[in-house]
This record gives C-alpha cells, sequence and structure tokens, in this order.
C-alpha cells in the first residue's frame, strides 16, 4: 500500500510537472505570437512608407521633367 502511494505521488508530481511546463511553453508561444504581430505591423508601416517615397519620387521627377522643358523654352526665347 505504501508502494503504490508513493507510486502515485510519483505519478502525481509528474503531471504536475508536465502541466506546468505546459503552461509555462503555452505563455512563450503567446507571448511570441503578440511579438510576431507587432513586427508585422511595423513591417506593414515600412512597406507604407516606402510606397509613400515611390510615389514622391515620381511626382518629383516629372516635375524635374517639367522644369527642365519650361528652362529650355526660356533659353530658346532669350
Amino acid at each position: 500500500m505504501v508502494v503504490q502511494d508513493a507510486a502515485q505521488q510519483r505519478l502525481q508530481t509528474r503531471a504536475l510537472d508536465n502541466e506546468s511546463g505546459y503552461n509555462e511553453k503555452k505563455g512563450i508561444f503567446r507571448d511570441l505570437g503578440m511579438r510576431v504581430n507587432e513586427q508585422e505591423s511595423g513591417i506593414q508601416s515600412i512597406y507604407g512608407n516606402v510606397l509613400n517615397i515611390a510615389q514622391s519620387t515620381r511626382q518629383t521627377a516629372d516635375e524635374l521633367i517639367i522644369a527642365n522643358g519650361h528652362q529650355k523654352s526660356v533659353r530658346k526665347n532669350m
């Protein structure tokens, strides 16, 4: 009876240890998931900024082409 009680106690202790380890790992993965989501938001923000810069650069290039045309026109009329 004492041996059986000791075996049951060991099994119960192992089960509690396993549950504790499981909960710890669950918490780690939950935190990791939150960090991945935060990084995704940051990446989306960076991507949006890159798109805005690309558009601004295209607009600036167009304006420079127009300005160059005006400058050539003024020089011809001088």
